[in-house]
């Protein structure tokens, strides 16, 4: 038996009795299964609380994508994921505004299914065709993630491939696909006036990642 949590509830950083009981099921299942699949490393570390380190094998996520280069760039940043607690909306909410005391004009998006959050000038383009994301990242400087936790980001994956320059939350899962001050950067707080460095558009695009 194989089990894949992608994204383990080992990794949430505050539990509700609701999330306790998912992560004893956790518990259980990796007790039971022949092999324990992770998709990233920074997973797999997490799952060694709840699993034996010999069960557990990572296959790290991948994509193989197509973005077309586009005439101009629409959006300085974009974030892409269910509006959800997990992938703390509020928190792009701060760092767009604390971005724009640096840079009153910067246009900042979210795609994503789930309610918008107030957000004086964010767009919140709601849930899109798979080759509209693609488009949105390949005219997108900057990708960001505010999870509190990922398996492997598919979206900065994605994001990666599209040539994006990747801003993201240093948390679990978000660690694997930046290669520091190459493709990206982590961040832990948004301070006031927050800078974002960012190489020249598509200087870095890559045919795929794995």
């Amino acid at each position: 038996m194989l089990y894949s949590p992608h994204a383990s509830p080992t990794m949430m950083p505050d539990k509700s009795w609701p999330d306790r009981l998912i992560s004893r099921l956790e518990w259980v299942s990796c007790r039971a299964a022949h092999r324990v699949l992770a998709c990233s490393e920074d997973e797999a570390q997490a799952l060694h609380q709840v699993c034996p380190p010999h069960k557990i094998l990572v296959v790290p996520n991948g994509v193989q994508v197509d973005v077309p280069v586009p005439a101009s760039t629409e959006w300085d940043l974009l974030a892409v994921g269910r509006l959800s607690p997990q992938k703390r909306p509020d928190l792009f909410v701060q760092l767009v505004q604390a971005l724009r005391q640096r840079l009153p004009g910067l246009r900042a998006a979210w795609v994503g299914p789930g309610e918008p959050l107030p957000g004086d000038g964010i767009h919140w383009l709601g849930e899109v065709s798979e080759s509209e994301v693609l488009r949105l990242l390949g005219c997108t400087r900057v990708f960001v993630s505010t999870s509190d936790y990922e398996g492997l980001s598919l979206a900065a994956l994605k994001a990666a491939c599209a040539g994006c320059h990747l801003f993201l939350r240093d948390t679990i899962g978000n660690r694997s696909p930046v290669r520091m001050g190459a493709n990206g950067q982590l961040f832990d707080q948004i301070p006031r006036g927050a800078a974002v460095r960012q190489r020249p558009r598509h200087a870095g695009r890559s045919p795929g990642v794995q």
